[in-house]
């Protein structure tokens, strides 16, 4: 399925599974996490250009998926985006992604960025809820 919306005059493509994936977390957290994301994306892509956002379920593992067409990262920070204070943002403290991580780690998940210089995609990744074992 394809949902859109915008945000900071990007149009936010979503591509999403049909079935709901649930996952044990902290809902503000998660949300904060998505936000620190999605902002980084608008704030690098050039104003106007499409934000890519997928969701998906494999292995028991959910993963969202945020690609950005910006000029992607410069290789001085590229290893170090995860460390707190590093920022290529003028004005920028260097704590979203440090605090992002932290917060998916919490949850027992995986935050990794790619980056190239036709743009730069993030992948969060937290296994999902496991029901009760079938007898």
């Amino acid at each position: 399925m394809k949902s859109s919306a915008v945000l900071d005059g990007h149009e936010l493509v979503v591509s999403h599974a049909s079935l709901p994936i649930m996952v044990s977390a902290d809902r503000g957290r998660l949300r904060q996490v998505l936000l620190n994301v999605l902002t980084n994306a608008a704030e690098a892509a050039p104003r106007g250009t499409p934000i890519a956002v997928g969701i998906a379920e494999v292995d028991d593992i959910a993963t969202v998926t945020v690609r950005d067409a910006g000029s992607g990262i410069p290789d001085l920070v590229r290893g170090r985006l995860f460390e707190p204070f590093v920022t290529t943002k003028r004005g920028g403290l260097g704590l979203g992604l440090a605090i992002a991580q932290s917060m998916i780690e919490a949850h027992h998940g995986r935050i990794v960025c790619e980056a190239s210089s036709s743009g730069t995609e993030v992948r969060i990744s937290i296994p999902v809820e496991q029901g009760p074992p079938s007898v």
